[in-house]
């Protein structure tokens, strides 16, 4: 009798086991089958670095290793035309920033949407960013800096200019970056300088007695941008 009642309870016990293994491997299969159906990863930190009728496309790829392609789709508000970029990745990119080119954009709002493709040809989710890519139009609204009198300091002619509205902190950015110069010296040459927004006064070192100068003052539009942009020459004589 006490026989009989060990084989029972031992065949219990044997059932239970049997019962948790099933279970247990259910679970762990249902997890695998999940990551099996997961979607490769997608591209991060995408942004647009805006320029003179181009641009440049930053994202970092992700770490998931079975991401072999990126295809970049990008159109303007001017179109519902798109443009296509299939770009490969390589085995040392994952993880890592990739940079690309765009030429012959048109002045407007840049769309641009990324998608991660694995080895397997599954897609991953869309990043999306926009930007806008600068022109003429943008080229048509900018000034140079105004020209308020020639004067002389300590022996030197020097040229002075208007006060800007400009941030107190040098270190910030500012969309007026610098002016150029060109003038006519005593020995017949042309000398070229730059100066800040800041510097009101600048110094003409042997500045012919009389001629004509030029100068232009160069904008950036944004921190981001890739390009300096400046209109005409604006000519002075003295």
């Amino acid at each position: 009798m006490k026989n009989l009642i060990i084989s029972f309870a031992l065949g219990i016990l044997l059932c239970v086991m049997a019962s948790c293994e099933r279970q247990s491997n259910s679970f762990y299969q249902e997890f695998l089958d999940e990551a099996e159906l997961a979607k490769p990863g997608k591209v991060d930190s995408l942004r647009i670095f805006p320029g003179h009728y181009r641009a440049q496309i930053r994202f970092r790829v992700s770490p998931d290793k079975r991401i072999n392609r990126v295809k970049i789709r990008y159109s303007t508000a001017l179109s519902s035309e798109t443009s296509e970029l299939n770009l490969d990745i390589s085995a040392d990119e994952h993880g890592r920033f990739k940079l690309v080119d765009v030429d012959e954009i048109p002045e407007s709002t840049l769309l641009v949407n990324a998608i991660a493709f694995s080895n397997g040809g599954d897609s991953s989710n869309v990043v999306s960013a926009n930007a806008r890519i600068y022109g003429s139009r943008y080229i048509s609204t900018l000034n140079n800096r105004i020209l308020s009198s020639f004067s002389v300091v300590n022996g030197v002619r020097q040229i002075n200019f208007a006060a800007e509205r400009l941030p107190t902190d040098q270190t910030l950015f500012r969309v007026m970056q610098y002016t150029e110069l060109e003038y006519p010296t005593t020995t017949g040459e042309i000398r070229s300088i730059t100066f800040t927004p800041y510097q009101l006064g600048v110094p003409l070192p042997n500045l012919r007695s009389n001629g004509t100068l030029r100068y232009r003052t160069l904008y950036k539009p944004e921190s981001t941008a890739i390009d300096l942009f400046q209109g005409s020459w604006t000519s002075r004589s003295f």
